[in-house]
């Protein structure tokens, strides 16, 4: 939620390189918010979550091929603490999939 310590540190981080973070930090939100308990669990900030069966859903809905995590995933998974419980490309997957299925 904005005004939490984990959505100020997501700002902090999207502002701290443009050229990485080229969207809104809502959409980096979005995906962070779509982490399963197990992949937060490492997380030095408390994320709200969704379960398994929620985010296999989620991972149905249209992206384009994703081979390799964006520097903007690496750079979250990092700041985040998340590793080992997540990878980068698992965060870019749920990423994509709100940035081609939310209509802002």
């Amino acid at each position: 939620q904005p005004g939490s310590k984990a959505y100020d540190e997501l700002c902090n981080i999207c502002s701290s390189d443009a050229s990485v973070f080229s969207h809104e930090p809502i959409w980096y939100w979005a995906g962070l918010c779509s982490l399963t308990q197990a992949q937060a669990a490492s997380s030095k900030f408390v994320l709200s979550t969704i379960t398994s069966d929620q985010q296999q859903r989620m991972l149905l809905l249209h992206t384009r091929q994703v081979l390799e995590p964006s520097e903007a995933a690496c750079a979250l998974v990092d700041g985040f603490g998340l590793t080992p419980s997540l990878t980068a490309l698992e965060l870019e997957k749920l990423m994509q999939a709100w940035h081609f299925n939310c209509y802002a």
